[in-house]
């Protein structure tokens, strides 16, 4: 692998990582605040796509599970905050 371009790749990657953790964090801390982790979870989809162009795999692969993870959670918060058919018809 080319020097210079994995160097390039940290540099993206390592650019990333403050807003994807603050993503996480700011959602641990109040479950409002799932656009914050939707917006981790697509910095983590720039840093699959560039990881996976380049041959790291296993950084894609770990980075792909992490994006599944955050997928499922804000598909979980976004089922509870639904309303049900029934209560739609109610009034």
């Amino acid at each position: 692998m080319d020097a210079e371009l994995l160097q390039g790749f940290i540099e993206e990657a390592v650019s990333y990582l403050p807003e994807i953790n603050e993503g996480i964090m700011a959602y641990s801390e109040d479950s409002a605040q799932s656009a914050k982790l939707a917006h981790a979870r697509s910095q983590l989809q720039t840093v699959k796509g560039a990881a996976s162009m380049i041959g790291l795999t296993e950084v894609g692969a770990l980075c792909q599970e992490l994006e599944k993870e955050i997928e499922q959670i804000l598909a979980e918060a976004q089922s509870l905050t639904q309303p049900k058919t029934s209560d739609l018809f109610q009034k």
